[in-house]
């Protein structure tokens, strides 16, 4: 079986509104979150904010990928926020 998840880092974070309508009407079935802290590995994403905006705006299953130097914490946080699945990095 193949999974279309569209990953949250390719959107214009300057055009929310107009990609997750993209993404709705696309076959996309799951959103694909890259978490990052800038300290795990050295990019920086987004928190839980954004990914609320999109729990609350779509209906696809949210994948959650975190690599940061503190995944309990992260966890929860997106645990908290409506997350589907997890994958922590170690």
């Amino acid at each position: 079986m193949r999974i279309i998840a569209p990953s949250i880092l390719g959107c214009n974070f300057l055009k929310l509104e107009d990609e997750i309508n993209k993404i709705n009407n696309s076959k996309a079935q799951w959103l694909h979150f890259d978490v990052m802290d800038g300290h795990f590995v050295p990019n920086l994403s987004f928190g839980p904010p954004i990914f609320k905006f999109f729990k609350k705006s779509s209906d696809r299953f949210m994948d959650v990928h975190i690599m940061v130097s503190n995944p309990q914490f992260i966890g929860d946080l997106f645990i908290k926020s409506g997350a589907d699945q997890i994958v922590f990095h170690y």
